[in-house]
C-alpha cells in the first residue's frame, strides 16, 4: 500500500484527496464551480501537511486525465507534473470515465457475477455526453466517445445487456433510456476520493505515465467562448 495524492479537475468543481494504505484520509472539494486555479494549490498544501502529520511521504501523484473541462484538465495536469518533478515521484494519469466506472461498480452488490455493463457519463454541454462502457472488472469494452443523445438515442449501447448508468451526464438521458434494462446509480459527479481504488491498483503494478510526454485526453478540440461584454469604449 502507498501514500498517494489525487487531483481531480476534469469536472466543474475541483477536488484533492490523500490516500494511505488504500483509504482516503483527506479530501477537499471546492464549493465553487470553475474555481480550479484558485483552489487546487491550497488544497494540495493541506493534503501534503496531512501526509507530514501522518509521518508519510507522497509516493505518487494521480490525476484525472479526461475527457472533461479543457481548462480544468490543463490545470490539473500541469500541477500534477510539477509536483511529480519536484518530489521525484511518478505520475498516474487515470481516464476520468474509468474513475466513475469504479465508483459505479461499488453501487451494485454482486455485479461482478453478472454480464451487466458500467456506463459512466459526464456532461459535455447541450444533449451531448462523454461516455464509455466497462465490464465489472473495469476493462473497457467500448472506447470513450462523445455522444449526442438527441441523434443517437440508445443505439450506441448493446441491446442485450443490463446497463448501469451514472455521472454528471446521466440525468440527460433518463427520459430517453426508459427501458428496464437501464439502471441509474446515485453517482452524480466525480471527486478525488473516487480515484483511490484505481490509483492504488496502478501503483501496485507500476503503471506510471511519462512525466514529459503525457497529456490530458481532451477528446474534442477546444472551443473558446466569446465574451458578451464589449471591450471597446461606448460612444457618447
Amino acid at each position: 500500500m502507498a501514500c498517494l495524492l489525487h487531483i481531480e479537475t476534469s469536472a466543474e468543481t475541483c477536488s484533492v484527496a490523500l490516500s494511505h494504505d488504500g483509504q482516503c484520509v483527506f479530501e477537499r472539494v471546492s464549493p465553487q464551480q470553475m474555481n480550479h486555479a484558485a483552489s487546487v494549490s491550497g488544497y494540495i498544501q493541506e493534503a501534503l501537511a496531512e501526509a507530514k502529520a501522518l509521518g508519510e511521504k507522497v509516493q505518487a501523484v494521480a490525476v484525472s486525465a479526461g475527457p472533461g473541462s479543457y481548462t480544468g484538465l490543463r490545470i490539473g495536469f500541469s500541477t500534477a507534473k510539477g509536483l511529480c518533478y519536484g518530489m521525484g515521484v511518478p505520475l498516474i494519469a487515470i481516464p476520468t470515465l474509468e474513475i466513475l466506472a469504479a465508483e459505479l461498480r461499488k453501487t451494485t452488490e454482486g455485479l461482478a457475477n453478472t454480464d451487466a455493463l458500467l456506463c459512466p457519463m459526464t456532461d459535455a454541454r447541450r444533449m451531448e455526453v462523454y461516455t464509455a462502457l466497462f465490464n465489472p472488472q473495469l476493462e473497457e469494452v467500448q472506447a470513450t466517445q462523445a455522444v449526442c443523445l438527441d441523434r443517437e438515442g440508445t443505439t450506441f449501447l448493446p441491446a442485450d445487456k443490463t446497463i448501469l448508468i451514472g455521472g454528471s451526464g446521466a440525468e440527460k438521458c433518463r427520459e430517453i433510456f426508459s427501458d428496464s434494462r437501464f439502471v441509474f446509480a446515485e453517482v452524480k459527479t466525480i471527486c478525488a476520493s473516487m480515484m483511490v481504488e484505481v490509483a492504488e491498483a496502478r501503483f501496485a503494478k507500476s503503471r506510471f505515465d511519462d512525466l514529459a510526454y503525457s497529456e490530458p485526453f481532451y477528446l474534442k478540440a477546444y472551443q473558446p467562448s466569446l465574451s458578451k461584454k464589449s471591450v471597446l469604449p461606448a460612444h457618447t
